[in-house]
């Protein structure tokens, strides 16, 4: 049981420590990130002003996770 909890502890680690960090780097850099965004999906079927609210929303949610895990 101890070696499952690790493999999944060890598993988990990474990506608990990207969402923040990745959401970090982005947030100096938001209005040049949202734009590339909303660029890069101007060729899809989404709305322009859904991209754009997402892309400006999406830095925000690896720091609130860290925030709700926490309280948890």
């Amino acid at each position: 049981m101890l070696l499952e909890k690790s493999a999944y502890i060890s598993a988990r680690l990474p990506i608990a420590f990207s969402f923040p960090g990745h959401g970090l780097v982005r947030i100096p850099k938001l209005t040049g990130f949202a734009e590339g965004m909303a660029h890069s999906f101007s060729e899809s079927i989404l709305p322009y002003n859904f991209v754009i609210g997402f892309a400006y929303i999406l830095p925000f949610g690896g720091l609130f996770q860290v925030f709700f895990r926490l309280q948890a």
